[in-house]
């Protein structure tokens, strides 16, 4: 809401927590909103940067000015993988030091990324108007499909199965499937 995220307990239907980013009502646009399996920390990518939290105490960890198009931890918590202008950074989730980035990831147009991780240290990232998955270690990008017309053929909603390796999504009529490795 604005500049506060609530966290609510679904099955009890109460909030157990509420933090109050340290951004100005006029830079609070939020593109992302990630939580780790954990249950510690919560990272925002709003229009004015990314945004990461300790869920407990509600104490900033991190804030860095450069990740807007999307944020969300790593399977064990211990990485922020976030998208700003085609480029995907990673960051350390405990100090948010830059551990690296790769660049040409996605198009400078991408925006609410989603990512997952199909193993074999690779990066899926998912977004309106196409996918690209890279690998981690050696920063290659495996995958990149970016729809011809980004208007007519973007997808207004999107998901990816890992067991099926499909990317599902949704368009104004229809739904869709793609080979997530062949497109």
């Amino acid at each position: 809401s604005y500049k506060t995220v609530m966290i609510w307990d679904v099955a009890s239907r109460k909030k157990i927590h509420e933090i109050n980013l340290n951004i100005s009502l006029t830079s609070s646009e939020t593109s992302t909103l990630a939580i780790t399996d954990q249950l510690d920390k919560v990272v925002v990518s709003a229009n004015s940067g990314l945004f990461c939290y300790n869920i407990q105490t509600g104490k900033e960890i991190f804030t860095n000015g450069t990740a807007t198009s999307g944020a969300t931890f790593s399977k064990d918590g211990s990485k922020v993988y976030a998208v700003n202008y085609g480029t995907v950074y990673i960051f350390d989730a405990a100090s948010g030091k830059e551990i690296k980035y790769i660049t040409g990831v996605v198009d400078n147009t991408s925006s609410d990324c989603k990512f997952y991780e199909p193993g074999d240290n690779r990066l899926l990232i998912l977004h309106h108007y196409g996918w690209s998955i890279v690998n981690l270690v050696t920063n290659e990008i495996i995958f990149k499909k970016t729809f011809n017309d980004i208007y007519s053929e973007q997808l207004k909603g999107y998901d990816y199965s890992k067991k099926d390796n499909i990317i599902f999504g949704f368009r104004d009529e229809y739904m869709i499937s793609f080979n997530s490795l062949t497109g």
